[in-house]
């Protein structure tokens, strides 16, 4: 795995963190296309990012959740720069068991200095973690230990 991919994936795990958002924000180009299974559509600003990722930061929180693992699940090879990045979120609760997961396809732009995602798929409800029916990803297992 490059520098650049896995900065960004130490950056995103931090988005529970108080200014989680805040610094998340440089990995995303703007307007930024958003899909999930009852969402299109676009997030014109940082700002919108920022204020949305603290309203699910609230609403995950609310449910027990004090920690997020991300796992980087496969990467595609890229082509002009351009490749995406399957990713599966893992929210873990204080003792680090697993409450929630989801999963999200990363559509990304190598800009040489740093990863941009220009897209995001939600395989999921947009905004909405997804009860853990199934084992944890590798990454939340070793994290539970």
């Amino acid at each position: 795995m490059s520098r650049i991919i896995r900065e960004f994936l130490q950056r995103q795990a931090a988005l529970l963190a108080e200014d989680g958002p805040q610094t998340a924000v440089s990995d995303y180009d703007f307007p930024l296309a958003v899909v999930s299974h009852d969402f299109r559509g676009l997030m014109p600003t940082p700002g919108d990012f920022i204020r949305r990722c603290t309203e699910a930061n609230r609403h995950v929180q609310s449910r027990g959740v004090r920690h997020l693992v991300l796992d980087l699940t496969a990467q595609e090879v890229p082509r002009d720069r351009r490749f995406r990045l399957w990713l599966r979120y893992t929210w873990l609760d204080a003792d680090r068991r697993p409450v929630a997961g989801m999963d999200a396809i990363c559509h990304c732009r190598d800009r040489g200095h740093r990863l941009c995602v220009e897209m995001v798929e939600y395989l999921a409800k947009w905004g909405e973690a997804v009860a853990c029916d199934a084992a944890p990803s590798p990454a939340a297992a070793r994290a539970a230990r």
